[in-house]
């Protein structure tokens, strides 16, 4: 490999650095030299702190690209006339931004021990039909007593009630 290197582009160094910030990779800078020129310890601690400096670039301009979507859905909620539209923004902005296949907002009334669909972004007729049972609902006691995110996925046994409410009925 490294003699098709050298013998095809001619190529005798390459420096190949990753653009990390917080642990979370972003970019990397991949710079090659012809000729009998290899990368000095000086040149890469030179290049390092570029880098550094091109990770921070980088981290700001994804806050900013961030900011500026959450700012366009400020801008569309304060457009709208009934909770319906905002929810139905909302809902559409949340899955836009996160690339997530379907979003949906559960409303629960405690009064009557339910929860529904009220708003979704691929609407489908569950909208109307998909009640939550509030009663035992291990989802339902763990967002409204934690106040935090409730992750599943394939890395933990998920209780079979929370698969049939919420990833069965849902589809």
């Amino acid at each position: 490999f490294t003699r098709h290197l050298v013998n095809v582009h001619q190529l005798q160094a390459l420096a190949l650095i990753s653009i990390t910030i917080e642990g979370e990779w972003l970019a990397t800078l991949a710079l090659q030299r012809g000729g009998s020129q290899i990368f000095t310890q000086g040149e890469l601690n030179s290049l390092l702190t570029i880098v550094d400096q091109s990770a921070v670039i980088l981290s700001n301009q994804q806050l900013l690209k961030q900011a500026e979507r959450l700012y366009q859905v400020g801008q569309s909620l304060s457009q709208v006339l009934t909770r319906d539209d905002a929810l139905q923004i909302a809902v559409n902005q949340v899955a836009e931004y996160t690339g997530a296949s379907q979003c949906r907002f559960i409303l629960y009334d405690a009064h009557y021990g339910t929860g529904k669909i009220i708003a979704e972004y691929k609407p489908t007729e569950l909208v109307n039909r998909a009640l939550f049972s509030i009663k035992d609902d291990l989802v339902f006691k763990h967002l409204s007593q934690e106040m935090k995110p409730l992750l599943v996925d394939d890395r933990e046994d998920v209780p079979q009630d929370c698969l049939q409410k919420y990833v069965c009925q849902l589809g």
